[in-house]
């Protein structure tokens, strides 16, 4: 800040160049933030350097973007640690969309009411110098602790680092096929798919921004923005209601930006109705009760979405998603009258936290893979436990802080080379400052060649993903063909593999080998991600061709629900000249459960239906018999799968006796 000799003071520490009529001015001192702070991103801070005419100092509060940040970062991160407390905490990233929109379009339209232009290098060098440090140093991080704990983490890491570096993640992971709401894979920089539709954004906007000023009437630009959020919207019902995958829903940037959009649309029109542009930032107008009230009931109402939306269900994404960004923006609105509300929001805890956001965000997720993959027996479902959950909060918030202290705020307010020159500087200052200087060399050169040598020798496949090829390698040897049901019944024997039918998802193919082993002959249709819906319609196929055998055994239930109604077809495709059996699932995923009470349900109520109790029998060696994801069954684990299916089938012939029942030839598993 510095006073012209007109007596005008005027900011000098931004690209904004901001000018208010002061009488017999004096010098004023810098004040200790420029208005790059402005730009938002997750760690944005709402404080920016103005000299607004009713303020005679030199800094103004932007209030309340703080708190909602605050409050954003902690749904996320609390929905990956302990996701039954926050089921639909990933909203939190659509907070985050609105707000950035609002405060970078805010920015720009500043600028280019105050300058006339848009300086484009400069805005793009400050995203850099707020960015990158974090990012660099939470990639390196991980990536040289990952081959230390699990060699699974590593396996698609190349590519991960790359979108990173591209900020083209949520592109690399969607054509690598990674989703964001898959548990089995340990991707360990999933969550920097959101950081990459933003810097999209970023890239892309003000360019648009700038075409969309050529326009002269201000509600017209307005009712444009809002015509291309309403566009963004109904792209993602449209996709939805087409049963895209999901992930290419929520990852693509096309189908995921409105919320940037909406956030946009509010600082347009912030502008339009302000007399003077220039100062869109102050209050436009008085606190009231009603703004507050509404406040309110929007974070009210995203209470609620937190608890009511589902990751898998489609509501969230034709409806759930779009109806958080509109009030995420009216809570932006809201925030910034500078009322109670907002004075709620401003509280110290919660300004510190969303100062701190970005690295919390970039932080908790790689320290909640590494730590799970550390300590799996403290993750037996795939969420951390209590425990594990708190100490990676912990280290969280420890290494944000440290990461704000130290590195993201020096380079934002020095840039990247006079930061280098003061670290220089300031090593020297200790008493042994060579040794200081080599050690710092000597970690960081270790860790970027541990970092490096695991890029180099990652494994093209994770273990579970091994288990699942090796299964289907077992399968190849050809479909040994339909076997008649037999009229008659030895109540005392027991099925061969000639007899059996066995339809199922991934597990059952990883177990493929050992049932194969078990019951020779017989016959394994099992295939990666399939859900009950599928399974009916190949069952009902296999029926019509004459394919089905007499023993018909069912493991569906790790990828999707499974209901009554879809067992009462599947009872009715088998006939009452079968036997059924169900397998029930073992998974890290929130419908299993219910899955299995159904599955428990179902059979309770059917005597000649059998209930192979897989989840029972795996849980107290889950550990160490399945892969990495807990999912899929090894060699052993697939043994046990065979030998609680062979002592369904035993149990179920001794208990059954009707006279259409198949006939049954016992044959001992080779393992047993």
């Amino acid at each position: 800040m510095r006073v012209n000799s007109a007596g005008i003071a005027e900011d000098v520490s931004s690209d904004v160049t901001l000018r208010v009529y002061r009488p017999n001015a004096r010098p004023i001192r810098p004040c200790r933030r420029d208005l790059s702070t402005l730009e938002g991103d997750m760690s944005s801070a709402s404080t920016v350097t103005s000299t607004p005419a009713t303020s005679t100092a030199g800094r103004f509060h932007l209030p309340g973007l703080d708190g909602l940040r605050a409050i954003a970062v902690i749904l996320v991160i609390v929905y990956h640690a302990a996701p039954a407390l926050a089921p639909g905490g990933f909203i939190g990233v659509d907070m985050f969309f609105v707000i950035s929109g609002f405060l970078i379009t805010t920015l720009l339209l500043r600028e280019h009411a105050g300058t006339g232009r848009i300086r484009l290098g400069r805005f793009w060098l400050r995203r850099a110098r707020r960015l990158l440090p974090a990012l660099v140093l939470v990639v390196g991080t991980a990536t040289a602790l990952a081959p230390l704990i699990h060699g699974d983490l590593l396996v698609g890491l190349r590519t991960q680092v790359l979108g990173a570096a591209t900020f083209a993640y949520n592109w690399v992971a969607l054509a690598t096929g990674n989703g964001y709401f898959d548990t089995t894979t340990p991707e360990l920089l999933r969550n920097l798919w959101s950081l990459s539709v933003e810097e999209q954004f970023y890239l892309i906007w003000p360019i648009l921004l700038l075409a969309l000023l050529l326009i002269r009437r201000p509600w017209l630009r307005v009712g444009l923005l809002a015509a291309g959020t309403l566009a963004g919207m109904g792209w993602m019902w449209i996709l939805t209601a087409a049963g895209a995958n999901i992930t290419r829903i929520y990852y693509g940037t096309d189908s995921h930006s409105f919320g940037l959009l909406i956030g946009a649309t509010l600082a347009a029109a912030l502008v339009a109705q302000a007399r003077q542009p220039v100062r869109v930032l102050e209050r436009l107008e008085r606190p009231s009760w009603q703004r507050d009230l509404v406040g309110i009931i929007a974070l009210s109402c995203i209470a609620v979405a937190v608890w009511g939306l589902r990751e898998s269900g489609h509501a969230t994404f034709r409806w759930g998603l779009p109806v958080v960004s509109i009030l995420a923006v009216v809570l932006v609105w809201s925030a910034i009258s500078g009322g109670i509300w907002s004075r709620v929001l401003d509280m110290a805890p919660l300004r510190y936290i969303g100062a701190r956001s970005y690295g919390l965000y970039l932080w908790h997720w790689p320290l909640l893979v590494l730590l799970i993959a550390a300590f799996p027996d403290q993750a037996p479902t795939g969420a951390p436990s209590p425990l594990l959950a708190l100490v990676a909060i912990a280290l969280t918030m420890v290494l944000a802080v440290l990461s704000y202290r130290f590195v993201e705020n020096p380079i934002r307010k020095l840039g990247f080379l006079p930061y280098l020159r003061a670290l220089h500087a300031r090593i020297w200052r200790f008493p042994q400052p060579r040794i200081v200087l080599a050690s710092l060399v000597t970690v960081a050169a270790l860790a970027a060649g541990v970092g490096v040598s695991g890029l180099v020798f990652a494994p093209t496949q994770g273990s579970a993903q091994q288990l699942i090829e090796e299964g289907a390698q077992s399968l190849k040897t050809g479909y040994p063909g339909p076997i008649a049901p037999k009229p008659t019944l030895d109540p005392e024997g027991l099925a061969d593999g000639s007899e059996i039918s066995a339809i199922g998802d991934s597990v059952m193919l990883a177990a493929a080998p050992a049932l194969q082993e078990a019951f020779p002959g017989i016959a394994v249709d099992a295939a990666v991600s399939r859900n009950m819906n599928a399974g009916l319609d190949l069952i009902q196929e296999q029926a019509a061709a004459g394919l089905l055998r007499p023993v018909v055994v069912v493991g569906l239930g790790t990828n999707a629900t499974i209901s009554s109604a879809q067992l009462d077809r599947l009872a009715g495709i088998v006939g009452p000249s079968r036997h059924l059996v169900l397998v029930n699932a073992y998974a890290p995923r929130p419908w299993i459960a219910g899955v299995n009470q159904s599955l428990g349900d179902y059979v309770a109520g059917h005597p000649r239906v059998g209930l192979s109790d897989w989840a029972s029998a795996i849980d107290p060696q889950a550990g160490e018999l399945l892969a990495s994801d807990r999912i899929h069954p090894g060699s052993r684990g697939g043994a046990l799968y065979a030998a609680t299916l062979h002592t369904t089938l035993e149990n179920l012939a001794k208990s059954d006796g009707p006279p259409e029942a198949p006939s049954y030839r016992r044959h001992e598993p080779a393992h047993a």
